[in-house]
Formats: structure tokens, C-alpha cells, sequence
């Protein structure tokens, strides 16, 4: 099995424990010592020492706590809940890669984290992000994605408990054949799993822990729920985060005779000639959002869990390495849309990282290209052509060159800082945008 803190389950505390550290950088204080940090949480009520009364009088509480740090300091420092506590809050952090690999900095994402108000959809579509994307290693260095691995299990186990969810810390990669192993175990009864996991060398305290952290970030994000019977079940975020087909209900059909009339678009867009300042996650303000349709809303909610700091960093490198242009962003709709020339074609770029799921992405790549030259730039560009452009981080597979060649989409490789045409579109456009 792999390993995960287990401190906390708890993502208001997370994004406390984040806060505090923020804090405590800015104050010049160093909140990479377990010290400092575990008490800084005590203080602000983040760690809660055991025993100790938080009822009563909020100064009378501040006496205790105080008094309980100075007990716990005259300790050995392994004996000291509260810096276990930092220790393992720092770890999880990292994890979600909102602190760097250090643990001492705020990673770009953390502070995107933190920026977003409590409790906002924006909030939570970047936790859907983190959580989803955890990686864990075993001492041989194999990686796999235990949160991507307890949604599949999710989707195709039938499961009523967390019991059984534990199998998302076994999984040795991300191979097909790894889940399929799991996913067997899964469908055993439960004195049947935990005897096999047991064979497996796992122990009791870590049957317990392996249910306690990850099943609850991903229920708590929205990324899985449970339905009127208690089975669990995916949300849209969760189909999402494996690259799965959203099912919507239709809207219902305008009354019979009349046609329903498309409200018009409210521009969401940054324009720019300065190539450094594409790709910086720009999000939707409030009075932006509320002036989208509830289509575009899910649109722009589906765009902000898709737009990772890796996604914005290819926009950027695509951005620096293009000639002298106009740069639009549009953050409900397109990510790049560049003007070298009046008198010229736009160039409508489609932006996607690639994990293992080129189809995926090159799927979601054409219809999103389609929709939004369609609906957002023949808004705000009645009058001008457009060429079509998918950028990706990595060789794809000829077959999906040619389906993009089909459909007059020229297909971009950045990799390594070298751009290399993957199709005919893509070398006539790579010639005119990258020279």
C-alpha cells in the first residue's frame, strides 16, 4: 500500500493550515519548523489539543490554550501533538501542490487557493483540481493517482460505505491491468478484502486511516456524493476529473410557435499585446458570471477546473514564442485567440495538456474550438476569417493529426521549448505564427 497523511479530512482546515503559513512567511517567521507552525494552529484553534475545554469565554479558552502550549513544549519534541500535526498538514499541502516541495512557499496555485473567497464555486472547482490530481509514489518510485483511482472505483463498484474506498492507496500505478487488480478486490465482501489486504501486509490502524482522508476530500470537494440510497456515486466534477462524458439534463423546449432567443453574451474577454501577460488565470467576477447564461456558467465553471497552472504555462509558452500580435483571453470560452494582422485570418488556439489521454483531450478540443468560434468570436469578430489551432505538450498519435487535418484544425506539438508541426494546418501555421 502507499501512504498519505492522516491528520486532518477537513478542507476548511487545509485552507487555514495554508493561510498560516502565508501568514507566518510574511511576519518573517519560519514556518517550516514544526514548532512554530503546530502552534500557530493551536492558537487559532486549527489543532485542537485533546482534552483541553473550548467552551466558555473566548478569553478564558485563549488562557488554556496558552497554558496547554507551554505544558506541551516541556515535552520531547515526538511526544508534541501539535507539531505532528504541522508535519503532517505540511505533507498533505504539498501533495495538493499548493505549498512547493520544500513546504515553505506558496505555491502559484495555493495563492490562486487563497484568493478565491470560502465556500465559492471558484474555491471549489480548484480543490476538485488539487485533490484530483494527487499524486503518490512507493519507495520504487512508482507514481499513481490514488483520488483518480478511487473515482474509477467509485463508477464502477458498487459501494455504500467507504469500506473498500481504502484500495485507492494499493493501487501500484495507474495501469489498466493495476485496476482492474483493485477493482477485483473491491467487489469481495468485506471479510474477504480485508483478509486478502492483510495478506498484502497491510495492518488495522492502516485500514482505518486509509478511509479517513481521501474519501472525504473528494466527498467534501464534489467530486463523488451519494445517491437517495446510499450508494456513492460521480458528480459531473468527478466525471470530469476522468475525462468522462457529462450528462445534463436538456433545458426544456420553448412553447410551442415561438423560437428561443439566445441571450446575447456579455464580453469576457482580455485583450493584450503583451505576450507576458497571457495565461495568468483569469477568473470571473461575480457580475461577469451572472451575465452568462447557465449554459456558459457550467461552461466557465467546467474551463476554470480545466485551466491548471501546467494548462497556463503552455498558453504562456505559446504566447512568448509568437510574433508581435494582439493576444485575446476569454475566461468563459476560448484560451488564445491571436490577431497578427488586420488584413489577416484570426488564429483561434485550443490549449490542452495531455496525460495519458490524447483522445480525450483532442475530443473535448474540437468541440470546444467549434463552440466558441461560433458563439464568442463571430460575436466579437463579425467580419474576420478564422483559422483553427490545437496546441498540445506532446507528440500525439498520426490517427488524431488527421482527424484534427478532417475538420481544418491545424495540431501543434511545444515540447521541450521546440515547436513542432504534427499536421499540414499545423506546419502552415507554425511557419506564420512561430516564423
Amino acid at each position: 500500500m502507499k501512504n498519505f497523511p492522516h491528520q486532518y479530512n477537513d478542507l476548511r482546515k487545509l485552507r487555514a493550515t495554508l493561510e498560516t503559513v502565508r501568514d507566518l512567511n510574511e511576519a518573517g517567521q519560519d514556518a517550516d519548523d514544526d514548532g512554530v507552525l503546530g502552534y500557530a494552529l493551536a492558537r487559532r484553534r486549527i489543532y485542537g489539543f485533546r482534552g483541553l475545554d473550548y467552551t466558555g469565554d473566548a478569553a478564558a479558552v485563549e488562557v488554556r490554550v496558552e497554558g496547554r502550549i507551554v505544558e506541551d513544549e516541556q515535552k520531547p519534541s515526538g511526544k508534541q501533538g501539535a507539531r505532528t500535526a504541522a508535519r503532517e498538514m505540511r505533507r498533505t499541502l504539498r501533495y495538493l501542490r499548493w505549498l512547493d516541495a520544500d513546504g515553505t512557499e506558496l505555491t502559484p496555485a495555493g495563492e490562486a487557493l487563497l484568493e478565491t473567497a470560502e465556500g465559492s464555486d471558484e474555491e471549489q472547482i480548484l480543490m476538485q483540481q488539487a485533490i484530483a490530481s494527487i499524486a503518490v509514489a512507493d519507495r520504487d518510485g512508482r507514481i499513481s493517482h490514488p483520488v483518480q483511482v478511487l473515482l474509477k472505483l467509485v463508477d464502477e463498484v458498487d459501494l455504500d460505505s467507504r469500506s473498500g474506498m481504502e484500495l485507492a492507496l494499493e493501487a501500484v500505478d495507474d495501469s489498466v491491468g493495476e485496476f482492474r487488480r483493485v477493482a477485483a478486490l473491491a467487489e469481495l465482501d468485506e471479510d474477504a478484502r480485508v483478509a486478502a489486504l492483510e495478506a498484502l501486509d497491510w495492518t488495522t490502524s492502516q485500514l482505518a486511516n486509509a478511509v479517513k482522508i481521501l474519501p472525504a476530500f473528494a466527498e467534501q470537494s464534489g467530486l463523488m456524493t451519494t445517491d437517495g440510497t446510499g450508494r456513492y456515486i460521480l458528480t459531473d466534477a468527478g466525471r470530469r476529473a476522468l475525462g468522462r462524458a457529462v450528462i445534463r439534463t436538456p433545458p426544456e423546449p420553448p412553447a410551442a410557435g415561438r423560437r428561443r432567443r439566445r441571450p446575447r453574451r456579455r464580453a469576457t474577454t482580455v485583450r493584450t499585446r503583451n505576450a507576458a501577460q497571457v495565461g495568468r488565470s483569469r477568473r470571473l467576477g461575480a457580475a461577469e458570471r451572472r451575465a452568462l447564461t447557465p449554459e456558459e456558467q457550467a461552461a466557465a465553471a467546467e474551463l476554470l477546473y480545466e485551466r491548471t497552472e501546467r494548462h497556463q504555462e503552455l498558453v504562456r509558452t505559446a504566447a512568448a514564442a509568437c510574433r508581435e500580435a494582439d493576444f485575446y483571453e476569454d475566461a468563459a470560452a476560448y484560451d488564445l485567440l491571436i490577431d497578427l494582422d488586420r488584413a489577416e485570418p484570426l488564429v483561434l488556439s485550443e490549449v490542452k495538456t495531455i496525460s495519458g489521454d490524447a483522445a480525450v483531450q483532442i475530443r473535448a478540443a474540437v468541440g470546444q474550438i467549434l463552440f466558441y468560434e461560433h458563439f464568442a468570436v463571430a460575436e466579437q469578430f463579425p467580419d474576420r476569417a478564422v483559422r483553427r489551432l490545437v496546441v498540445v505538450d506532446e507528440r500525439v498519435d498520426e490517427e488524431l493529426a488527421a482527424f484534427l487535418e478532417a475538420h481544418e484544425i491545424g495540431l501543434i506539438a511545444i515540447v521541450d521549448d521546440e515547436i513542432v508541426a504534427l499536421n499540414d494546418l499545423g506546419e502552415d501555421l507554425r511557419r506564420d505564427l512561430f516564423g
